[in-house]
C-alpha cells in the first residue's frame, strides 16, 4: 500500500448547513494529503447542495431522497468510495471539529495494524479537554450494551489509563477509519434494523466477527458538538422514535444477533429501567418472545420439513434437531446479505450517484 493511501471521507447531512460549513473549514486544516470529501445530502431543504457547490467546489455531494437516515446515507457514500477503489473510508459527523493531524494518525495506526478498524478519541466541543468517548464496551451479563468508555473523564486521566492503540468492543461512527476491504467482507451498515442509532457500532461488532480488530488511537482527536445530538426522548417516544437511542428495533436486533441466549431477557430489560420505562419492559419482552418464536419456527420449517427417499421408495421425514444455544460470551452474527456490489448497481440505476460540483 502507498505511503498515503486514498481515503474517502463520508459525511451524511440533513439541513444545518452552518454546521457543515464549520466542519469543512475545520477539515481544511488536515495535514493528510490524499483524501476526498464526500457529503451525502439526504434531502436538505436549506440549500445545502447549492451552497457547497459555490463555497467548496472540491467537495463531492451525493443526493439522497430524504429517507436514508444515518445508515442509508453513509451506505451511499461508502458504495461510491468502493466503486472508485478508495483504500479507506472515514465516517464522521458534520457537527464535529478535527485536530489537524488526526487523519494522519488514524492512517498510520491502520497501516501498522492490518485488518483493523480504527477510531479516535472524541472530546466534547464545549469542554475541549473532557472526553466524550474512546470506543465502547459490551457486558451482556450486566446489561451493558455499547456503553461509551471514558465518558465525562478528563483527557489526561484517559491518556494515563489507555495505551494507544487501545482495543475495544465497538466504535461509534464519528471519526472511524474503515478499510475498504472490510465492507467487502462484512457488508454495509444495516439500514433496516439500525436506521439512525447504533448502526455504526453494530457494523464494528460485525467486522470483529469477520476477523477485524477494533482499535482506538487515543492520540487522534475529534471534538463532538454534543449540543446538536438529538435530545433524549421522553416517555413512549424513547421506545418508538427512530431518533432515540432506546428505539426498540435496533435494541432488539443487536440482542438477537449478538447476545448469548442466557442473558437475552435480563440484558434487554436493563435497557429500560423500571422506574422510568416499566411499561416498555413488558413490550420489549413480548417483542423478544415473538422474534425468538418466529426464528425457531423458521428453523424448524427449514430443517424439519425436508424429505428423503428411502430404499423402499417411500417418502420419510428426516428427523432434525435445532442447534443448541451457544454459551460463549459472543455469538457470531449472521452475515449481512445486502452486498456492496448489488446496492451499488441499484443506486447507479436510480441515479443517486449524480454528484454536485
Amino acid at each position: 500500500m502507498p505511503q498515503y493511501p486514498r481515503v474517502a471521507v463520508v459525511v451524511p447531512v440533513y439541513n444545518k448547513i452552518e454546521l457543515t460549513i464549520r466542519f469543512l473549514e475545520s477539515f481544511q486544516q488536515i495535514t493528510y494529503p490524499n483524501y476526498s470529501m464526500i457529503i451525502v445530502d439526504d434531502g436538505s431543504r436549506d440549500g445545502t447542495a447549492e451552497i457547497l457547490r459555490a463555497r467548496f467546489p472540491e467537495v463531492i455531494v451525493l443526493k439522497g431522497d430524504g429517507n436514508l437516515w444515518w445508515s442509508g446515507a453513509t451506505n451511499l457514500g461508502v458504495m461510491y468510495a468502493l466503486d472508485l477503489n478508495y483504500d479507506y473510508v472515514l465516517t464522521i459527523n458534520n457537527d464535529s471539529r478535527v485536530n489537524p493531524d488526526f487523519l494522519s494518525r488514524l492512517v498510520k495506526t491502520a497501516q501498522a495494524n492490518p485488518r483493523s478498524v480504527v477510531g479516535c478519541r472524541i472530546n466534547f466541543l464545549e469542554q475541549p479537554t473532557r472526553v466524550w468517548g474512546v470506543g465502547g464496551r459490551m457486558e451482556w451479563r450486566s446489561g451493558i450494551v455499547l456503553q461509551l468508555l471514558g465518558y465525562g473523564m478528563e483527557q489526561k486521566d484517559v491518556l494515563a489509563l489507555a495505551p494507544s492503540p487501545w482495543r475495544v468492543a465497538a466504535l461509534p461512527g464519528c471519526g472511524t477509519l474503515v478499510p475498504a476491504q472490510c465492507y467487502r467482507e462484512a457488508g454495509l451498515y444495516d439500514d433496516k434494523s439500525f436506521p439512525q442509532y447504533h448502526g455504526d457500532s453494530e457494523f464494528t461488532l460485525r467486522a470483529a466477527h469477520t476477523g477485524y480488530r477494533i482499535l482506538v488511537d487515543v492520540d487522534a482527536v475529534v471534538w463532538n458538538d454534543a449540543r446538536n445530538t438529538s435530545p433524549l426522548k421522553k416517555g413512549w417516544r424513547y421506545f418508538f422514535s427512530k431518533r432515540s437511542p432506546g428505539y426498540w428495533r435496533p435494541m432488539l436486533a443487536i440482542h438477537l444477533q449478538y447476545c448469548p441466549s442466557r442473558f437475552l431477557f435480563t440484558s434487554m430489560w436493563r435497557q429500560y429501567p423500571r422506574r422510568r420505562f416499566g411499561g416498555m419492559r413488558l413490550i420489549a419482552s413480548l417483542l423478544l418472545c415473538h422474534s425468538l418464536l418466529t426464528r425457531k419456527v423458521k428453523r424448524l420449517l427449514k430443517s424439519g420439513g425436508a424429505t428423503r427417499q428411502t430404499s423402499s421408495g417411500s417418502n420419510a421425514i428426516v428427523a432434525t434437531r435445532l442447534p443448541s444455544d451457544s454459551s460463549s460470551d459472543y455469538v457470531p452474527a449472521p452475515a449481512f446479505t445486502r452486498s456492496p456490489r448489488a446496492l451499488s448497481e441499484r443506486n447507479q440505476r436510480d441515479g443517486r450517484y449524480s454528484s454536485v460540483h
